[in-house]
Parts: structure tokens; sequence; C-alpha cells
């Protein structure tokens, strides 16, 4: 869909409404009261990283040629590192918090526990 949408639209206005959706995900995850809402903001932070394809094409439509391997390279890099130190961080963080929770502004508006902790500090 995101690189559908990057093909007609252009990748620069897809992958900003795609960062911006990812970081209402990331705060609908925070401020999350329930385990629905959890779902909820999980789904919208998938949708929004569709953009990976999206940036891939805008990154081997802006550089030249000489030096696209290298970059690909770099990003392919960076998306391994994410997928190897992000469930570990998170692991860590839930660890660390479990059965402990923190009102960090009201119990409304940020709650820190075990679940939205990874969601915060992401």
């Amino acid at each position: 869909i995101m690189g559908h949408l990057g093909a007609r639209y252009g990748a620069r206005p897809v992958v900003a409404w795609s960062l911006v959706l990812m970081g209402f995900g990331y705060l609908l995850y925070a401020m999350s009261g329930t385990r629905w809402m959890l779902v909820a903001a999980r789904v919208l932070m998938g949708w929004g990283a569709g953009n990976v394809s999206v940036l891939r094409y805008y990154a081997s439509g802006a550089t030249a040629d000489k030096h696209r391997t290298h970059l690909m390279a770099k990003l392919s890099g960076a998306q391994s590192l994410g997928f190897v130190l992000g469930p570990g961080i998170g692991y860590a963080l839930a660890v660390a918090l479990k059965g402990r929770s923190y009102d960090v502004v009201a119990s409304y508006v940020l709650h820190v526990d075990m679940y939205t902790a990874p969601g915060v500090f992401a």
C-alpha cells in the first residue's frame, strides 16, 4: 500500500505522513490504559512502519549509481540492528519495571509500566 502511495504522490509526503502516523501510534501506546488500546496502537505503528519500501525507493532515486549500493547496505544494516537490539531493549525495560508502575504526568495521561515502557522509550 505504501509503495503504491509513494509512486502516486511522491516519496516525501508518504514518508512524512507515515512518520506522523507512527508518532501518533507511539503516543497512543504510551498513554494506553487497556490492552485493546495497546493493540490499536501497534496496528497504527505497523501501518506507519510500511515506509521502509518508500524510503528505499527514495534513496535509490536520490543517490548516484556510484553510491547507491553503499547506501542500501547502510539502510539494511540499520534496519537489522533495530531488529536485533529493539526486542532486547524492550525486554530489559519490561523486566526492570515488572510489578511496578509510575504515573509520569497523571494516571490518565502518561502511565509507565512493563507494558507501556517500550512505547514510551522508543
